[in-house]
């Protein structure tokens, strides 16, 4: 490629740090073989499956190394949250109800619309005000008898709008301790700390992908607390303890564990900068675009994001045009990216729907530098 990519599309995914790449280089080049074979234990295949899991243990302040389960990323964890609760307690109980919010990442929100069309599970969206943050005392009014699992979502993908997750898992466990919660804290992990021994206590299962904070694609975790038991989504070898079945992955292992050794280092720090540098970035586009609309600007966010409804341009339009320019954004979801849909997330919050496609999604990272974002303005002025 001659031109470098400015990449301002960081919650889609993010650059693979050089060290993580050196990380997973030996597993793919000598040490290539299956980690459950007699020559993979020799080779010490297994090595990178425990570190991972030990060092997600100590990164996240949960209590065993046990309660993380590799996956290929979030899509399959938050699937297998979903499916096994539900299909496991309609199985059992019969009527089964649970509850995610209208602002969910599409592996959440598709997942609970297919499986709420068996015809004993219920399904109800949880709403969100106008700046995208849910109402704890909303949610737990919606709670029934019959409600297994609760599912909200860390950090917005969209917005970068932090949920009151914490909070609300412990407000449902004093009235409600059978139900289960879930969090999708997959753009949280690397940008904010996030505790599961503290503010997350009540949580039942965390899901997460390593190409978020630097790590390679295809693999993630989920967390499982001590005492609670998901029937396996994939059957097979006797992999991860039983619940996952499938040959490990010892170079993806290596690659997400150093990842993860990187982010917990000077985490705060490196975060407050970005906070500063994207603040200073939207006071900027205000000035260049009258009428600019900086969705969820005026609660907790996530230091990188910045969701913008512009008042007369289409989003789609804008994002090609600034990658005629060698800058990379989008117009909300990764995972939506491409369809004629407007953000599902602008219009929880209250969008009208032809506002809600003028949506432009920027999100940067701890390499982005002043001068990639100055050339993202000076582009942007000339496109009013």
């Amino acid at each position: 490629m001659e031109n470098p990519i400015v990449f301002l599309d960081n919650n889609s995914t993010t650059r693979v740090l050089p060290e993580v790449i050196e990380a997973m280089l030996p597993y793919w080049t000598e040490a290539y073989f299956n980690p459950a074979s007699v020559i993979g234990e020799l080779s010490g295949c297994m090595y990178p499956i425990y570190e991972v899991k030990q060092i997600l243990c100590e990164a996240l302040n949960a209590s065993d190394p046990s309660e993380f389960t590799l996956t290929s990323g979030a899509t399959e964890a938050n699937n297998w949250v979903l499916r096994s609760i539900l299909d496991s307690e309609t199985e059992h109980r019969g009527n089964t109800h649970f509850i995610v919010s209208a602002i969910e990442h599409p592996s959440i929100l598709e997942t609970a619309l297919a499986v709420a069309r068996h015809p004993f599970i219920d399904l109800t969206l949880g709403a969100v005000n106008s700046n995208g943050v849910i109402d704890i005392d909303n949610i737990v009014s919606l709670i029934r008898p019959d409600t297994r699992l609760v599912s909200i979502m860390l950090a917005n993908n969209e917005t970068g709008v932090i949920q009151p997750v914490g909070e609300l898992a412990q407000q449902i466990k004093k009235k409600y301790p059978e139900c289960l919660i879930h969090t999708d804290a997959t753009q949280a992990i690397g940008k904010i700390p996030v505790e599961l021994s503290d503010e997350l206590r009540a949580v039942d299962f965390l899901s997460l992908s390593a190409h978020k904070f630097h790590g390679p694609k295809g693999i993630g975790a989920l967390y499982i607390r001590q005492g609670r038991y998901l029937k396996p989504l994939l059957f097979g070898g006797d992999q991860q303890e039983g619940r996952r079945a499938g040959t490990d992955n010892p170079a993806l292992a290596a690659g997400m564990a150093t990842a993860l050794r990187k982010l917990t280092s000077a985490l705060v720090n490196q975060f407050s900068a970005i906070a500063s540098l994207r603040d200073d970035m939207e006071a900027q586009m205000e000035k260049i675009i009258p009428g600019i609309q900086i969705l969820g600007r005026s609660v907790k966010r996530l230091p990188n994001t910045t969701l913008a409804i512009f008042p007369t341009i289409d989003g789609e339009l804008l994002v090609h045009q600034l990658s005629e320019h060698g800058i990379a954004v989008s117009t909300g979801s990764a995972c939506a990216q491409g369809s004629d849909r407007p953000s599902h997330v602008a219009i929880a919050m209250g969008i009208d729907y032809e506002k809600a496609r003028n949506t432009l999604r920027i999100s940067l990272s701890r390499h982005t530098t002043e001068q990639e974002i100055n050339f993202f303005l000076r582009v942007l002025s000339q496109m009013r």
